[in-house]
């Protein structure tokens, strides 16, 4: 017997929300863990050099091999960060493709826009959980992309301690603090996003109905009743 079109509605319904439910329990940042082993790796290696060249501060070759292993400490620190936005901006991205399949997603590769599209759905992404540190996270990451210096701006937002150059261990402070907010924000967003979609009440009804109403003739309106009662 062909299944009715209450049980493909209602099963398809369920599907929908089940993906709204699950969506942040599946997301997983592969890259932190491997970055963190190697940090991990190279900060030893630094330990090592400053033993073997204990009371030799003049020696120019235990220095340098100091600041290299540095540099490369940094860079994955600024990978960790740039990666974490990325994580933020692949999976916002998924989440509006999934749930409004028609829309133009050009331009959500840069923040304002994806908020401008957000807060037309009734969506305030700035009330969100996690918004703060993630906006923070993407402030520090354009800077990371885009220029070789932190502003001051930028310095009031990282766990800077003095006012000189940004150590790497004041910018893998910063990402302590903010590596949990990305998946904390995609989490309550994907929340936002379900309770726009499927939770209705008389306002939201009645504002549908009248957007409805003033486009569609009373004809096509009653065939428009009639096919949705069909699916329940």
């Amino acid at each position: 017997m062909e299944e009715s079109n209450f049980n493909k509605c209602a099963r398809a319904r369920a599907a929908h929300e089940a993906y709204y439910v699950f969506f942040a329990s599946r997301l997983k940042n592969s890259f932190e863990p491997l970055a963190d082993k190697e940090i991990e790796r190279l900060k030893k290696e630094i330990d090592e050099l400053n033993k073997k060249h204990d009371n030799q501060v003049d020696s120019y070759d235990g220095l340098l091999d100091i600041e290299y292993i540095k540099e490369q400490i940094w860079a994955l620190i600024e990978m960790k960060i740039i990666c974490a936005f990325k994580f933020l901006e692949i999976n916002s991205k998924q989440l509006i493709r999934i749930s409004f399949p028609n829309t133009d997603k050009k331009g959500f590769s840069k923040w304002d826009p994806l908020n401008s599209f957000l807060k037309s759905k009734n969506i305030q992404p700035s009330t969100l959980d996690g918004y703060k540190e993630v906006n923070q996270l993407r402030e520090v990451n354009n800077s990371l992309k885009h220029s070789d210096e932190f502003s001051e701006k930028e310095k009031g937002i990282l766990e800077v301690k003095v006012e000189d150059d940004v150590t790497y261990d004041e910018l893998d402070s910063f990402y302590s603090r903010v590596k949990a907010a990305p998946k904390t924000y995609l989490e309550h967003l994907s929340s936002a996003i379900h309770t726009e979609l499927y939770d209705f009440n008389s306002k939201k009804i009645n504002k549908l109905a009248d957007d409805i109403a003033s486009r569609m003739e009373k004809n096509d309106a009653d065939l428009l009743i009639t096919a949705i009662k069909s699916r329940y």
